[in-house]
């Protein structure tokens, strides 16, 4: 199996629904799931308008990839000012390993620990991401 060169410089984001645990125990499987696919389809089609694209979903998360900092950012603020579930956001900028559809390497990595450490309805960037913009 052959993986495809590192990709230059691309933003990765993760948007992430806070306490969907207790989302689900509060309203139930079927009205929680329903709210959430809600939420982060709402979120993918704002990032898709901004110019990005959503690699994927799992669970109650989304991975998306900016082409820069400028519209991921404006993206990002976008997808928190019209969240219908409180979410929370990390972005990370850097290379990326692309296979099959999907991204994969530190820049992912950082992005996904940036997310961790976000608060409900706060973005975290990176300094990367804050010297593109």
């Amino acid at each position: 199996m052959r993986l495809r060169s590192p990709s230059p410089n691309r933003v990765v984001a993760f948007v992430d629904i806070v306490d969907s645990v207790g989302l689900y125990r509060r309203l139930g499987d079927e009205v929680a799931q329903v709210r959430i696919d809600h939420a982060l389809a709402l979120a993918s089609a704002c990032a898709v308008e901004g110019g990005g694209q959503c690699i994927k979903r799992n669970g109650d998360e989304l991975l998306l990839l900016f082409p820069n900092a400028d519209d991921a950012c404006a993206a990002l603020r976008a997808i928190q000012i019209d969240a219908v579930l409180e979410l929370r956001i990390g972005a990370h900028a850097g290379t990326l390993i692309r296979k099959r559809g999907d991204v994969f390497g530190d820049t992912v990595n950082i992005a996904a620990r940036l997310t961790a450490i976000a608060r409900g309805r706060e973005i975290v960037i990176s300094d990367s991401v804050h010297q593109l913009l």
